[in-house]
């Protein structure tokens, strides 16, 4: 980094504006601040290294100290000088482009000058404030040299001077073991070796973030991460269906291929040595988060993941498609919350309602008859007596338990937990023979009056 900043850099007008508002911050924190002391303190630190947990002293200063709710200086630097100086400097030759960065932009080019600088206080602390205190918080000295402080300055101000910027989230995964390194389910998602320096960024932000969803230990038992990663205009505005929504369709692909209990609990936002982006945040993935109960990690081969894919990237193509509504607002989200229920009668009553959005739609009469018999002709490389006997089992059950109020223990006496598997599986099986065959039929009803027409042109005797 030290050759990038050229004699260039240093007579440079937009750097030269920079600099003198800098050392006017730098001033201005001087005074609060007898002897130019800071508050450091000694922590001790937790690290992930090699799979193993260690503790070890470090010296930091306090994060919370830099916030707008600390000292008096970080509310009143905005209207130094030479930081409205240089900041008007920036809005005026376009060199950021305040518009697409503010909220409200109707009415931009009414406001003046004075009216701008007080909307963008926010950019002015990544322009100026930020880094000076990243060097302040990197050598816990306010002793700072010009050509360090030009290349925070330059690593800050960067993203501000794009048309586009660049979303990156990364989820850890547990229950998922790989030999792979990487692998891309399309040009946004892909699943990477966890390392080290992302699990302690991870681990070591407390100071931000109110909840930790994954323990230390989890993180560290973690071998790989999901990674979105997208730029976007900056015109455009970042939805759920973005991020959240399709991380859930990836984690739905890979716990229906595999037989998984793939969890994923909390996505982070890409971590950023600088401190504006210290508290990293992050989302909450409530669907995902849990499985019925924690099995043995599923270890994924590079064929497990690639059928993982073939269905990831079905399902984002049927996402918008009016015939099979019933598979993401039913099918997805039951299946997800079957795996996360503290009842095993409420995965039976899930797993079912995941089976009759798809076997029963738009069906009336002769449900357990329709039920059995299309499931049976739908799987064809299994057994059809065999199927037809396991989901009117299946059906049977959820009908006890929802009306008689029975227990699984109950029905199924000595295997109920094999049997609840038996479940899951029949049903993982049926949900992807209906989004393989998604590429043939238009909707969900259309599949149904194939399986029919089968039952009824090949003669199937397969009886009640």
């Amino acid at each position: 980094m030290t050759n990038d900043i050229t004699e260039k850099h240093l007579v440079d007008e937009e750097i030269q504006l920079f600099l003198a508002a800098a050392k006017e911050t730098i001033a201005l924190i001087n005074e609060f601040h007898s002897n130019k002391e800071l508050p450091v303190e000694e922590i001790t630190q937790t690290v992930i290294e090699n799979l193993e947990i260690k503790k070890i002293k470090a010296k930091t200063i306090s994060q919370w100290f830099f916030t707008s709710s600390g000292p008096k200086w970080h509310r009143e630097f905005s209207n130094l000088n030479l930081v409205r100086k240089y900041m008007t400097h920036m809005i005026e030759k376009k060199i950021i482009d305040l518009q697409s960065l503010l909220s409200d932009t109707d009415k931009y080019h009414d406001l003046s000058m004075d009216e701008k600088l007080k909307k963008s206080v926010l950019i002015t602390e990544n322009l100026v404030l930020f880094p000076i205190l990243d060097c302040i918080c990197k050598n816990f000295s306010m002793e700072i040299d010009n050509r360090e402080l030009i290349r925070a300055y330059i690593d800050y101000s960067t993203p501000f001077k794009s048309s586009t910027y660049i979303k990156e989230w990364h989820t850890p995964l547990l229950g998922f073991t790989s030999d792979l390194e990487y692998f891309e389910f399309n040009n946004d998602f892909s699943v990477n070796k966890f390392n080290d320096d992302l699990k302690n960024a991870f681990n070591n932000t407390e100071s931000f973030r109110f909840i930790n969803e994954y323990s230390t230990e989890e993180l560290c038992e973690s071998t790989h991460v999901i990674t979105w990663k997208k730029e976007f205009s900056k015109k455009e505005k970042l939805t759920r269906d973005d991020h959240t929504e399709l991380l859930y369709l990836l984690i739905f692909s890979l716990r229906i291929t595999n037989t998984s209990d793939v969890v994923a609990k909390f996505s982070y936002k890409r971590p950023r040595k600088n401190i504006s982006y210290s508290g990293n945040g992050g989302t909450w993935h409530f669907d995902t988060s849990m499985p019925h109960w924690f099995a043995t990690p599923t270890d994924f081969s590079n064929e497990d993941l690639e059928l993982a894919r073939e269905t990831f990237q079905r399902l984002v193509e049927l996402k918008n498609g009016k015939g099979f509504k019933s598979l993401f607002n039913v099918v997805v989200n039951r299946y997800l919350s079957s795996l996360s229920r503290h009842s095993q009668e409420d995965t039976v009553i899930d797993l079912t309602i995941c089976l009759e959005s798809m076997l029963l739609f738009g069906v009336k009469d002769e449900l357990t008859f329709k039920l059995r018999l299309r499931g049976a002709v739908l799987l064809n490389n299994r057994d059809p007596i065999e199927i037809k006997k396991l989901l009117g089992q299946m059906y049977d059950d959820r009908s006890k338990i929802v009306h008689d109020g029975k227990k699984l223990l109950e029905l199924r006496r000595g295997n109920h937990s094999e049997v609840i598997h038996e479940y899951r599986v029949v049903t993982e099986q049926i949900i992807i023979a209906y989004i393989k065959r998604s590429k043939e039929f238009s909707s969900i009803h259309n599949i149904n009056d194939h399986i029919d027409d089968l039952c009824f042109h090949c003669g199937q005797q397969l009886g009640s």
